[in-house]
C-alpha cells in the first residue's frame, strides 16, 4: 500500500543569545535586583547528548547588608557525551539580591557595588636618581565586588629619584643592592595597617660602609574599615564555636553563643583560635 502522506521537517531560523555587556549588570545593581537571564544553546537545547540536571536551589545572597548576589549551577545528564557533542549550555546562572538588612548604616558608599577606599598615600620612588616610579594603591569596600568590578587599584607615577635626576655620579661598588622585593600583606585585615618589602646588599660584609642606603620601606595601606568588615560577617563570625587556641597562655576573652544568643566569657591560650573571640563584652 503507497503512502497517505509524507512529513517533512524544515528549520525555519535560528535566534542566538548574545552575552550581556558588563556595564549592563552594573546598572541593574544600582537600580536594584535585577536578575540575569539564562543564554541558552537553543539549536542543541533538545538534543538528547545536551540534557542537564535541574537547577540548585539559589544560594545565599553574597551580602549581610545593602545588594549581593546569589547563583545556583546545573550539569549535564552526561557530560562525556555533552562534551562530544559540542554542547554550550549555560551551566550557572547569578542573580542580583537584596540582603535582610536593606540598606548598610553608616556608610552611603558601601551600598553601591564598585565603591573603593581612597587612594593610600604614594609609594616613595622606586630609584634614587633619575627617571622612576611610584605607585599607589585602594581597595573595594565591599570584598565580595573584587569578581565582579574591574576598576583600577592600583596608580603608577613617574618620579624623580630623592639624589636628583643626575645618576652620572658612580654609586659605591661596595653598596650594590638587589631590587626590592614585593610589597608585603597589609599587616591589620581591616582599619589602616602597614606593609614593608625589602632589598638586600649583594655584599653582606660591607655594611658598615652603606648605612646610608635604604633596605627596609615601610608604607600604610587602608583596607576596608572594621565596622564595614564586621557588618559584613557578623552573622558569620558569631556562628564559629568557641576555640580556646593551641597555646598554653590564660586571657580572659567573651565570646557569642549562638544557642544563648549572649556573650559568653572563655579562657584563650594565646594562639590559633578563630575570629569568636573579643576582648570586651561591648564588642559583641
Amino acid at each position: 500500500m503507497p503512502p497517505f502522506a509524507r512529513l517533512t521537517f524544515r528549520k525555519e531560523k535560528v535566534y542566538p543569545s548574545e552575552c550581556k555587556d558588563p556595564s549592563e549588570y552594573v546598572l541593574a545593581w544600582r537600580s536594584a535586583g535585577a536578575e540575569t537571564e539564562t543564554s541558552e544553546d537553543i539549536e542543541n537545547k533538545n538534543t538528547k547528548e545536551c540534557t542537564v540536571n535541574s537547577w540548585t536551589p539559589w544560594s545565599l545572597c553574597s551580602a549581610t547588608c545593602g545588594k549581593g548576589i546569589r547563583m545556583r549551577t546545573r550539569v549535564y545528564k552526561n557530560p562525556i557525551k555533552a562534551h562530544l557533542m559540542g554542547c554550550s549550555r549555560q551551566m550557572n546562572e547569578k542573580q542580583f539580591c537584596n540582603a535582610i538588612i536593606s540598606v548598610c548604616d553608616d556608610s552611603e558608599n558601601f551600598n553601591d557595588l564598585c565603591a573603593a577606599t581612597t587612594w593610600a598615600q604614594w609609594t616613595p620612588c622606586s630609584v634614587n636618581c633619575g627617571q622612576g616610579v611610584r605607585s599607589r594603591v585602594r581597595n573595594y569596600l565591599n570584598p565580595m565586588a573584587i569578581k565582579q568590578c574591574h576598576i583600577r587599584l592600583t596608580e603608577n607615577q613617574n618620579c624623580t629619584g630623592p639624589a636628583g635626576p643626575n645618576c652620572d655620579l658612580k654609586p659605591d661598588p661596595r653598596c650594590q643592592t638587589t631590587y626590592w622585593s614585593e610589597w608585603s600583606p597589609c599587616s591589620h585585615s581591616c582599619d589602616e595597617g602597614n606593609r614593608i618589602r625589602t632589598r638586600l646588599l649583594y655584599y653582606p660584609e660591607n655594611q658598615k660602609f652603606c648605612e646610608h642606603h635604604q633596605l627596609l620601606e615601610r608604607e600604610n595601606c587602608n583596607v576596608q574599615s572594621c565596622e564595614a568588615f564586621l557588618r559584613m560577617h557578623s552573622a558569620e563570625i558569631c556562628n564559629e564555636p568557641v576555640e580556646p587556641g593551641q597555646c598554653e597562655g590564660t586571657f580572659p576573652r567573651y565570646y557569642f553563643n549562638p544557642t544563648k544568643k549572649a556573650c559568653m566569657r572563655f579562657t584563650f591560650t594565646g594562639c590559633k583560635g578563630n575570629r569568636n573571640n573579643f576582648h570586651v563584652y561591648n564588642n559583641r
